[in-house]
Parts: C-alpha cells; sequence; structure tokens
C-alpha cells in the first residue's frame, strides 16, 4: 500500500494500467502528456503534489513528480484540491464533473480530451481499486 498523493503510488498505478489490454487498447491512439496536481490543503496536504504521466501510444512511458505544475511544459494539467481527488479515489466525485464545475481546472484543449474519455475513465477506475493510504489519515 503506498501513501497518497505520492510518486510510489503513481508508478504503481502505471504498472497496472500497462498490464490491462483494455487500457492498452484505448489508449493506443492517445497522444499528449499529463500531469495531475494535488493542491495542498491546511491539515490535510501541506504542499501540493503534482504527478506527471506520459500515456502516450498505448502505455505508460514514464511516471514522476513535478515540480511546478503551473508552468509544466505538457499537454493536459487538472489541478484539484486534495480533498477532491481524495473524494474521486472514494468514488464521490468525477473528474469530469469537478471540471464542469470548477473543482477541478484544466489546462490543455478540453475537446481534444474529449475525444480520448475512455482512457481516462480506465485511468480512474484503476486509481480507486489501487490500495493507499491517504496522507491526512497517515
Amino acid at each position: 500500500m503506498h501513501l497518497f498523493p505520492g510518486l510510489e503510488w503513481a508508478q504503481e498505478l502505471g504498472k497496472r494500467l500497462n498490464a490491462l489490454p483494455e487500457y492498452r487498447d484505448s489508449s493506443e491512439k492517445w497522444s499528449g502528456t499529463l500531469v495531475m496536481a494535488v493542491l495542498a490543503e491546511p491539515g490535510k496536504l501541506d504542499k501540493d503534489v503534482a504527478i506527471g504521466l506520459d500515456p502516450t501510444g498505448g502505455l505508460i512511458r514514464d511516471v514522476h513528480l513535478v515540480e511546478n505544475h503551473k508552468t509544466a511544459a505538457v499537454d493536459f494539467v487538472l489541478a484539484g484540491k486534495y480533498s477532491f481527488w481524495k473524494g474521486v479515489l472514494n468514488g464521490k466525485h468525477d473528474t469530469l464533473s469537478g471540471v464542469v464545475t470548477g473543482k477541478v481546472r484544466l489546462r490543455g484543449n478540453v475537446f481534444r480530451l474529449m475525444l480520448q474519455l475512455k482512457t481516462p475513465d480506465i485511468i480512474i477506475r484503476e486509481m480507486r481499486n489501487l490500495p493507499r493510504l491517504f496522507v491526512d489519515e497517515a
């Protein structure tokens, strides 16, 4: 079990996704790098944690921490408060509705992302299935 948000948790997510034929098939034509930014909240998460993924061509090719999600040279950034992401992992929130309601800020071409929605759906499903320990509960 890995701490969320954290690099080890994200690396395990990448391994799980790469092992899924469904993921490989859905993301075969995916193009674009992605950052998931988990924003700090007093008493819950002390500082922002941004995780970079390169899911181009059907495989998670790289998982790393991103120093500054605001200036990262990537195609998409999804930035939301720690509580929101925790709710996503617990099945209480959905990232698409988070974008629509403003709980998640999206930087990047929303139309391009919408054309590739099956891939993020699988990623979110696996995020929920991945055992984790939340940093505010550790």
